[in-house]
């Protein structure tokens, strides 16, 4: 599908477009049901060869016309290669379906299938097989089946998308999930509008720059697919977004022209801040009022200082509130109604946050983001649609700080990983301000193992000490598991022999500390076949597999944060031993120094020590530079793998 639900954020530049009256005399990149013969020769996809299945042509027509609804006409083509393939048989088209903005008319699909040399059976998709489901209060689909769809058919399908809305006008998506061949979008634009167009991909900005044109194609598109480390792959698609600046006024007998009143449709951000601060949602939070003083007053006295203030305040609304797991730019419920249930929606709890901070006195307003799963923002058009969570924003001595009360296992000064993208929007009454979200805080894994024998068997002590992300991380996953079930399932040791006798930790509810983890195993001395004894000093990792195994990347890599594990190792080597081998040592780095790898040994007597560390310190790698983080984690996994090899005496 070439649409999707949100409007991209992001968007790297502007561009004012004027109808050329002859784009539409240009024949068609695709006409229903005449197939092409290198369409149907085609039997693989000769620049994604592992592709199951290609879309041929994806073609659109945007008409901008004047006093009518804005329509977008869609044909979309494609051929299945491989029976990995198959699905692709099952059509969804989302529209937006509140208040019947938008609506899918004129729609037909059909089946291609080769039947011999010369000749192709067509099967039609009948009325009555298209489906319109709603899929959720905001969203409707349009769902249907193509028939005996086997490998090499081709199947297609059209229908026209007709819009309400010119000031939330969808884009296209020059890419999907499965390599395209061709995707075209073409625009026709009524005299005396004034429509601008943004790109957002490298290839789209390469090949077309600043140029005022109307009709805009790439060819040879790789399909997005799911990557590790990537929490939005929408983000880095090749893609056109429209959007309806302004209109020049029609006299009664419909004529154009250039003297005539502008009409400018674009609203501010102060603007967007002053109509979402003026809402009687956020007035009934950010009011203040009795009961906002009722709550605060006890948390606060004249003896503390702000930070004291915001971290009392802070701690009271992570704690005595739930959040319902729903992000929302608006309270899904009114505050007496949320003061009662003490569950709801992310603004019902960062906007009570809010509140109360500005009745101790702290210079706190409202925050609006996209969290990383809903997509970056642009600022440049204030579209409130962009947005989808709001937090905190304080001035605490004169330090830009943001707040985010949705989880009782965060300190105040750490926002949820989700929060991390790029930047959001302090708003008030008629005035608003963009501040960078900074990544500034780590996660951090310090694990010492201790080694000795012990009659017939091998003591362990393990001790994790957890701080910054990775102890909120430890802390959530003990409160959903007793202390025993989290150490065997999510402390696990690569020894298959180990057996956990028991474990101790230490600052499991003090948030503010670092976590420590405490574990006892045994492991029963392996019978001898030979004088040789091979023992693994490293039996736990964060990554006991490379999390990049394809050689090749196409999207960017991101951390949720910054992070450092170390491991180190203190083996005692036993009377009748002797070292007969050990791993060599090894240093790597990052080309920018950002990310390194090391793996120390040294010997102390009957005192084997062996570190194993690997630290990152930013949070996005580019493509550039995914051969050498592929590089630096084979080396790190292959590396922890190794033994020391003990020889009896």
């Amino acid at each position: 599908m070439r649409f999707y639900k949100y409007l991209y954020r992001g968007l790297l530049f502007l561009l004012l477009i004027t109808f050329s009256s002859n784009i539409f005399s240009q024949k068609p990149p695709v006409k229903w049901g005449k197939v092409s013969p290198d369409e149907w020769k085609m039997k693989v996809c000769d620049f994604d060869t592992s592709a199951s299945a290609i879309v041929l042509c994806d073609y659109g027509q945007i008409n901008f016309e004047y006093g009518k609804p804005i329509t977008v006409t869609i044909h979309t083509r494609i051929k299945i290669l491989k029976k990995r393939g198959l699905d692709q048989a099952n059509i969804t088209i989302p529209f937006y379906k509140r208040n019947n903005i938008e609506n899918i008319i004129k729609i037909k699909a059909q089946t291609i299938n080769k039947t011999g040399e010369e000749g192709a059976g067509t099967y039609k998709v009948n009325n009555q097989d298209f489906f319109e489901v709603d899929a959720d209060e905001t969203w409707g689909e349009m769902r249907f089946s193509m028939p005996s769809v086997q490998v090499g058919s081709i199947i297609e399908y059209q229908y026209v998308l007709r819009t309400k809305d010119a000031f939330q006008l969808k884009g296209w998506t020059l890419q999907s999930d499965i390599p395209t061949l061709h995707s075209e979008i073409r625009a026709k634009i009524s005299e005396g509008f004034d429509v601008r167009i943004f790109f957002r991909g490298g290839r789209l900005l390469k090949k077309y720059g600043f140029e005022s044109l109307s009709r805009w194609f790439l060819t040879k598109l790789p399909a997005i697919k799911t990557e590790p480390y990537c929490p939005n792959p929408q983000d880095y698609l090749e893609r056109i977004e429209f959007q309806l600046a302004g209109y020049y006024k029609r006299s009664a007998s419909y004529n154009f022209d250039r003297s005539s009143e502008y009409v400018n449709t674009m609203t501010t951000w102060d603007e967007l801040a002053n109509e979402v601060m003026t809402t009687e949602k956020y007035n009934q939070y950010l009011s203040g009022g009795r009961k906002i003083s009722n709550l605060t007053n006890p948390l606060i006295s004249d003896d503390m200082n702000e930070r004291e203030k915001v971290i009392n305040i802070y701690n009271y609304v992570k704690d005595e509130y739930f959040w319902d797991g729903k992000y929302s730019v608006f309270p899904g419920i009114g505050l007496n109604d949320f003061l009662d249930k003490k569950s709801g929606r992310s603004a019902n709890i960062n906007l009570l946050l809010v509140s109360m901070l500005q009745e101790a006195g702290i210079d706190a307003t409202p925050f609006l983001i996209s969290t990383l799963g809903h997509g970056r923002i642009s600022d440049t058009y204030p579209i409130l649609s962009q947005f989808n969570h709001v937090l905190a924003h304080i001035k605490l001595y004169g330090k830009d700080q943001l707040l985010d009360a949705t989880d009782p296992f965060r300190p105040y000064d750490y926002l949820d990983v989700n929060d991390y993208n790029g930047l959001g929007l302090s708003i008030k009454k008629y005035s608003s301000g963009w501040v960078p979200i900074k990544q500034e805080k780590k996660g951090k894994t310090f694990i010492n193992v201790t080694i000795e024998p012990d009659n017939e068997e091998y003591q362990y002590v393990t001790k994790y000490h957890f701080s910054g992300y990775k102890a909120i991380i430890n802390r959530k996953l003990l409160a959903e598991n007793n202390e025993r079930t989290y150490a065997e399932n999510y402390l696990e040791t690569e020894e298959p022999d180990l057996v956990l006798d028991s474990l101790r930790i230490k600052n499991k509810k003090e948030i503010e500390k670092p976590l420590i983890v405490i574990c006892y195993y045994r492991k029963e001395e392996v019978s001898e076949i030979s004088p040789l004894f091979y023992l693994k000093p490293i039996i736990t990792s964060d990554f006991n597999k490379n999390p990049f195994v394809n050689p090749v990347r196409t999207l960017p890599v991101y951390f949720n944060f910054p992070f450092e594990y170390q491991y180190s190792v203190n083996i005692k080597i036993p009377n009748n031993y002797q070292i007969e081998d050990v791993p060599e040592q090894i240093k790597l780095n990052m080309p920018d120094k950002s990310g390194s790898f090391s793996y120390l040994v040294q010997v102390t007597g009957s005192i084997l020590q062996i570190q194993s560390k690997m630290k990152f310190d930013k949070t996005s790698y580019s493509v550039r530079e995914y051969d050498a983080l592929r590089e630096l984690f084979d080396r790190y996994i292959a590396k922890n793998q190794e033994t020391v090899v003990l020889k009896k005496q």
